[in-house]
Order: C-alpha cells, then sequence, then structure tokens
C-alpha cells in the first residue's frame, strides 16, 4: 500500500480562513496510463483529495512511478511531482534452523 499526503497554502490567507485547503481542488495523476487511480478498485481515496492511498498489491513490485499533485485554485495551478519505487519481495540468500537441544 502507499500513502501521499499533499498540502496547500495560501500565504497571506492562511491565518484569516480556517481550512484553507477547501479553497483548492487536488488531483493526482501517475505516469502509467494503464493505472486509474479515480477507480475504487485501486484507491481508498480516489484522486481528488489532498491525500492518496494506493491499495495493496495495485502497482508492480519494483516498479517505479511518478506520482503528481496538482493543487488548482483561482484557475492558477500548482504541480509536485515525486517518485516512488515499490518494494519487492524478499529473494535468493538462505535460511537455517539451529537448536541447542534436538527436537
Amino acid at each position: 500500500r502507499v500513502r501521499l499526503s499533499g498540502q496547500a497554502a495560501l500565504p497571506n490567507l492562511t491565518a484569516f480562513i480556517a481550512n484553507v485547503s477547501n479553497l483548492f481542488a487536488f488531483t493526482w495523476s501517475i505516469d502509467d496510463d494503464t493505472i486509474d487511480l479515480s477507480s475504487p478498485a485501486m484507491t481508498t481515496t480516489g484522486n481528488t483529495r489532498s491525500n492518496l492511498v494506493v491499495k495493496a498489491g495495485r502497482l508492480q513490485p519494483g516498479a517505479s512511478y511518478d506520482l503528481t499533485l496538482c493543487a488548482s485554485y483561482r484557475e492558477r495551478v500548482a504541480c509536485s511531482t515525486i517518485n516512488v519505487i515499490m518494494n519487492t519481495k524478499p529473494y535468493g540468500g538462505t535460511c537455517t534452523l539451529t537448536y541447542d537441544v534436538p527436537v
């Protein structure tokens, strides 16, 4: 599972408005056209909130993804991108059990 959270602020208004994030429209996107972040099968949050939670097992192990969050306010848009590299399951190596007393 991947959990990401973003935020946006208006420098001169933050002190006067209790919940500034409600002024923004948020959109998450991903650099893989086969992944639909708005699908309930893919995320628990959808792609229009400041946070994004991608369900476990939906992204390819070992793959690298660029996730972008855009915040818009009065026709102005600002975006930020993060690169996420998914974990892979352990492989290779050995595992040896030894006992001090026979079993």
